[in-house]
């Protein structure tokens, strides 16, 4: 009979059964952290060569967030000799895996071993391969990032998983933001670096979901993009909190929102420019009505002191030299009116080279610069104001000429245009005529560029800064929009845009009295209304001097009382002279209303000195026969009451 013996079992019986085992198993030494034995199984399984394994440092294969928490693995195997812990494993095609381990300490000579194994490995692996394969099959096709971020219950947090766009989309491996998660934020601006900070910690704390857009540049070719992120929470058993998200590029929305945000802003822009326009309009028209009341009689007074033949040369020529400033003052006055509030152009339909090739070529062959026009063939027609936009591009050719004092070039273009919406900020989508004007200049200076059409804003030693104000607010009146671009010494452009017209417009106006209907007036008595003393004294002077009888009042109610008291006598009236805006009173729309239904046929002059008045504009629409602007020279006068009352005048 047989007894058992306790000799000691053959190394290389544990060699056999270690390399038999289904469990993959890597031994490492504890004290050098190097790899030191594997099994078949677990080459099998990783796919490494037990050469490309043996002699290696786990931090090779093994991916911790940092130094600490390897260190910190390994102090807490010595003290409790067995753990359960999970790592990020790099295989051997470089992709990176989180696996569960199971730890065990052991010694053996004096020396410290680490037994590495995964229990049901093989089975597990199988079932991650398969899911793996078909993970990566969909995440083929994602245009985006899919990432997995764990937080423990002690606010550390690493990647546990990101897909393989990251490359694609940022220039970074997932394998380098896992190991060295500062790479990945190193190219996020920092200012979105806290943006990112504190809005996860709102949702954190309340454990919704996080958005978050940030720019980040890529690695490689350093071009920037934008990016959307999205996550959601997950809680862990331990305490800790998994996210799960998505990052996806919306570079191209970015730009298009941008672009929305920043048509918007210049929208607002010219919306601001237009109010400030129209208020400082009300105040300028103000302001030039009373001026052109005091001109009117100035001007109309010194009409009347010239036609005395009694008056010496000196006298004449000082009477000159007043009239000189006297017409310059009508000139400001005129410039004050032209984008005063309420200003409406009197429409007719033109092609645009009517009001710009004539006035703009006058202006800049007189002043020596070269200027080339190129006009399409057949260019639509324009609903315009002649007179309004010839100031406008008498204006840009003045401009343009003063920024090339040793003469230059102007390229003027007039082309059609079909503007989709929003292709240019503030105006609707529809046909335009083009009309650019380019000069090569002195240019204008970048911070002076967004004041070029505020009124009084000028960098000339002369001038009153009106000229860009006036073409702003005269475009605007015609529904049109005026830009501006510039270089400073290479030169200014301007791109005007007028609604067009693409078929022919008739229109009709209605005729003035004609000269039998004239003659059928037997008597020549006018009555005048206005509210300023002076301009009553003046009109009576001069109506009385072209052999016309005159009765004068101040307001609208006494008009219509004596026009009723002419009628009822016999004696009525020739004519009415009525000033279109006076205080405590009816003013001239008012009171011809009135006369009218006393009178069907009166005829009326409107006299103002708000030039720019719808009613002044289109005098003929409201029942006028004729408008007389303030101020107003002796002979404008004359052929106004030549028009309307044909009959023989004193001379």
């Amino acid at each position: 009979m047989s007894h058992p013996t306790n000799d000691p079992v053959a190394p290389e019986l544990f060699a056999t059964v270690f390399q038999s085992l289904d469990i993959p198993i890597i031994i490492v030494d504890y004290d050098t952290r190097r790899v030191v034995a594997v099994n078949r199984a677990f080459t099998s399984e990783s796919g490494y060569t037990a050469e490309q394994l043996i002699g290696r440092e786990t931090k090779e294969l093994s991916l911790f967030p940092s130094e600490e928490a390897r260190d910190q693995l390994y102090a807490t195997l010595a003290e409790q000799k067995q753990l359960t812990t999970t790592v990020m494993a790099q295989a051997l095609d470089g992709s990176v895996t989180e696996l569960t381990l199971c730890l065990s300490l052991a010694e053996v000579g004096g020396r410290r071993y680490m037994v590495i194994y995964t229990k049901f490995m093989n089975t597990l692996l199988d079932e991650t391969h398969r899911v793996e394969q078909r993970l990566q099959d969909v995440l083929a096709v994602v245009p985006g990032v899919i990432y997995q971020y764990r937080y423990d219950a002690a606010g550390k947090g690493r990647f546990t998983y990101l897909s393989s766009k990251t490359e694609t989309l940022w220039g970074i491996t997932a394998k380098d933001i896992v190991m060295h998660e500062g790479r990945f934020w190193e190219h996020v601006p920092y200012e979105h670096r806290l943006a990112a900070r504190d809005s996860f910690a709102a949702a954190a704390a309340n454990h919704s979901p996080w958005e978050w857009k940030f720019p980040l540049r890529h690695v490689r070719t350093g071009e920037e993009h934008w990016f959307y992120c999205i996550a959601f929470p997950k809680m862990l058993p331990d305490g800790g909190t998994l996210w799960t998200g998505f990052v996806s590029d919306i570079t191209q929305l970015h730009r298009l929102q941008e672009a929305q945000q920043a048509a918007q802003t210049l929208l607002q822009e010219e919306r601001l420019q237009k109010n400030k326009l129209e208020s400082l309009g009300t105040l300028a028209g103000g302001i030039a009505h009373d001026v052109n009341n005091l001109l009117a009689v100035l001007t109309g007074n010194l009409g009347l002191i010239k036609r005395d033949t009694s008056l010496g040369e000196e006298s004449q020529r000082r009477l000159e030299s007043i009239e000189r400033a006297t017409e310059r003052a009508k000139l400001l006055a005129k410039q004050l009116l032209t984008f005063a509030k309420g200003g409406d152009p009197v429409l007719e339909s033109v092609s645009p080279e009517v009001f710009v090739v004539e006035p703009m070529q006058y202006i800049l062959e007189g002043r020596g610069v070269d200027v080339t026009f190129h006009l399409a063939t057949p260019l639509w027609r324009v609903r315009a104001d002649v007179g309004q936009l010839s100031q406008v591009f008498q204006n840009l050719a003045t401009n343009a000429a003063d920024a090339m004092p040793e003469g230059g070039q102007v390229r003027v273009h007039l082309q059609n245009r079909t503007l989709g919406q929003q292709e240019v900020a503030g105006l609707a989508a529809g046909d335009y005529v083009h009309i650019s004007v380019t000069d090569t200049g002195s240019g204008i200076a970048p911070e002076h560029l967004s004041r070029v059409f505020d009124p009084y804003f000028t960098t000339k030693a002369e001038g009153y800064g009106l000229g860009l104000a006036i073409v702003y607010s005269v475009i605007s009146k015609h529904g049109g929009h005026i830009a501006v671009t510039s270089t400073l010494g290479v030169g200014t452009r301007f791109d005007v845009y007028l609604p067009a017209r693409k078929t022919m417009e008739v229109t009709l106006e209605s005729a003035a009295l004609t000269g039998d209907e004239a003659d059928r007036i037997a008597n020549r008595r006018l009555l005048v209304m206005d509210d300023d003393e002076l301009v009553r004294e003046l009109l009576g002077t001069a109506l009385e001097t072209f052999g016309y009888g005159v009765v004068a009042c101040r307001a609208g109610e006494e008009a219509i009382e004596r026009y009723r008291a002419a009628l009822a006598s016999g004696s009525p009236f020739m004519g009415v002279i009525l000033d279109l805006h006076v205080n405590r009173g009816l003013g001239g729309r008012e009171t011809l209303e009135q006369l009218r239904q006393l009178d069907p046929q009166v005829t009326a002059i409107v006299c103002s000195g708000y030039h720019d008045d719808s009613i002044m504009a289109n005098y003929r629409i409201h029942g006028f026969a004729a408008k007389l602007p303030k101020p107003f020279d002796i002979d404008t006068l004359g052929s106004v009451l030549d028009r309307l009352f044909p009959s023989p005048r004193k001379p």
